[in-house]
């Protein structure tokens, strides 16, 4: 979906971003599992910054919308889709910690696998083509997913190494809409996947 483009936006929606976006969000049965690693190289490498609430661990699955005035109609379009679409349940493992390189001053800490997962790009490249077929937009090339949990920002870097691997049942897909720069995410559906 593009970016809005709207030159004369009002005041209060001048100041919101919003990020809508498909995600696998952390099961709750994964949530220790997660919370004790987090705590474990927070104390290791004495991180300052605090770690993501549970609510918000996920996996990010597929772009949708990141832009000022957050359009009806592409949420509207957005929850056909995710209730149009249809794929088999799996379980990924998640073996490896590390943090992943930008320009930003803090970088994202995550849980991550060391292989790539062929259900992981299934499910991906899939999305990718029911949303192309239902809202009429061209696929996006060469789209992949590193699938991966971003536990903690911080500016100290940690480097890659192997974890004992936490399993992540992949049951269900969601639509968040984030409230960019307000740590919020508000849930617009969640659709289980095929058992």
């Amino acid at each position: 979906m593009p970016r809005s483009s709207d030159p004369y936006p009002q005041p209060d929606e001048e100041a919101q971003e919003h990020n809508l976006f498909f995600a696998l969000m952390a099961p709750p049965c994964a949530i220790p599992f997660l919370a004790e690693k987090c705590a474990h190289f927070r104390d290791r490498y004495k991180l300052r910054s605090a770690p993501i609430p549970p609510d918000r661990l996920h996996i990010s699955l597929h772009p949708v919308f990141r832009g000022r005035r957050l359009p009806p109609r592409v949420t509207h379009l957005s929850k056909i889709i995710g209730g149009a679409f249809r794929f088999e349940q799996f379980e990924l493992k998640l073996d490896m910690v590390m943090s992943y390189q930008n320009r930003r001053a803090k970088k994202p800490f995550v849980v991550c696998a060391q292989r790539p997962s062929p259900h992981i790009t299934r499910l991906a490249k899939h999305m990718g083509e029911t949303f192309s077929v239902l809202s009429g937009e061209p696929p996006r090339a060469g789209q992949r997913i590193s699938p991966h949990i971003t536990l903690v920002w911080d500016k100290t870097i940690i480097p890659p190494q192997p974890i004992e691997p936490i399993a992540i049942p992949v049951t269900e897909i969601a639509l968040v809409h984030s409230h960019v720069g307000h740590s919020r995410y508000e849930f617009l559906g969640r659709w289980s996947l095929v058992p």
